[in-house]
């Protein structure tokens, strides 16, 4: 992937796209794909950019990622209480 600049960037580009910083100068913007890349605001602000129907499919993967770790925590700790409540039920009657 060939890297490059967009020196053309002006605020007024990036704007109407992202109110956070509407009030603030684009410094300089690079590529690292097709379309998306990242911004350096004059306060030091940076930030990424890319095509909506990226943004979408990455929103989906994000989505199916959490999903999956929250099962995974779920299941853990399901299993842990599983395998944890018998052993304190031990330990609470040998104390008595």
């Amino acid at each position: 992937v060939e890297e490059r600049s967009y020196p053309w960037l002006k605020n007024s580009d990036v704007s109407e796209y992202n109110l956070e910083i509407s009030g603030e100068l684009v410094i300089y913007s690079w590529t690292v794909g097709q379309g998306n890349g990242w911004i350096l605001t004059s306060p030091g602000n940076i930030i990424e950019y890319s095509p909506s129907e990226l943004r979408e499919e990455n929103q989906f993967f994000d989505e199916i990622f959490a999903v999956i770790i929250v099962g995974l925590v779920a299941a853990i700790l399901l299993t842990t209480f599983v395998y944890a409540v018998p052993k304190v039920k031990e330990i609470l009657h040998k104390e008595r």
